[in-house]
C-alpha cells in the first residue's frame, strides 16, 4: 500500500498525524511480507493459486503461518503503541494582566507596604480581619 494513502487513511481513521518516515510504516512492510508469504505457502500447500484470502478453502489453512503472522501484527500493534504516545502538551502561553488587574495588583502592593508600618495591635487586628 502507498505510505501516503495510508498515512491518510490512518488520519481520516483516527485522527493521528503520522510522518512517512514512521517506524509504522515499517511494521505494516513487514506485515505485508509475511502476508505474501503465508500466501504463497498457502498457494503451494493447495495447489492453486491464491488471489483473495476469502477464496481460499478451509482445508488448505496453513495453521502455523496464520499463527505467526498473528503474532507479528500483535507485536507490531503493541510496538506502535509504545511508540505513537502523545507528545507531551505545550505549556501554557502566559495569560496578560487587563488594565483593572494591573491597578489592583499595585493597590495591594501599596496596602501591604502600609500595613507593615502600622504599630503591631492595629496590624495584628488587621491581619486577622483579612483572614476572615
Amino acid at each position: 500500500m502507498d505510505p501516503h494513502k495510508l498515512r491518510s487513511l490512518v488520519f481520516e481513521k483516527t485522527g493521528a498525524r503520522i510522518d512517512v518516515d514512521d517506524p509504522v510504516f515499517a511494521l505494516v512492510a513487514m506485515n505485508e511480507a509475511i502476508l505474501e508469504e503465508a500466501l504463497a505457502r498457502l498457494a503451494a500447500a493447495s495447489g492453486q493459486p491464491v488471489a483473495r484470502p476469502q477464496a481460499r478453502a478451509a482445508a488448505a489453512i496453513d495453521w502455523r503461518t496464520i499463527g505467526v503472522a498473528a503474532v507479528a501484527a500483535l507485536l507490531g500493534g503493541l510496538l506502535v503503541a509504545v511508540l505513537a504516545r502523545p507528545a507531551p502538551a505545550p505549556a501554557a502561553a502566559p495569560a496578560t494582566l487587563t488594565p483593572e488587574q494591573t491597578a489592583a495588583l499595585e493597590r495591594a502592593a501599596k496596602l501591604d507596604k502600609a500595613i507593615q508600618k502600622l504599630d503591631a495591635k492595629t496590624r495584628s487586628a488587621l491581619q486577622a480581619e483579612l483572614q476572615k
